[in-house]
């Protein structure tokens, strides 16, 4: 329901570098809701979104429809990319 088809063209408000561990960087997605009446600027509840794929496959881009929908009812979301298993490099 969420999926990049629900969302064809859905992109993140922004997207930044949060850590580097061994040099590579891992980058999350912002969705940010529009400003709600009746809350401070930039006040808004946020949810930490993480890519399933049993920490071998999938990025953070898997959940672009859903962090969209998210922000698109209030909240402000960060979808992150973490460290992928591979052989000799366990996370």
């Amino acid at each position: 329901m969420f999926s990049g088809l629900s969302y064809p063209d859905t992109a993140p408000d922004t997207t930044a570098t949060y850590a580097g561990p061994d040099g590579r960087p891992l980058k999350a997605d912002l969705y940010l809701p529009k400003k709600a009446s009746g809350r401070s600027p930039g006040a808004a509840p946020a949810i930490v979104l993480a890519h399933s794929g049993g920490f071998h496959t999938f990025d953070k881009s898997d959940l672009r429809g859903t962090g969209r929908w998210l922000a698109d009812h209030g909240a402000a979301v960060v979808a992150v990319d973490y460290r992928l298993t591979s052989p000799g490099r366990p996370t």
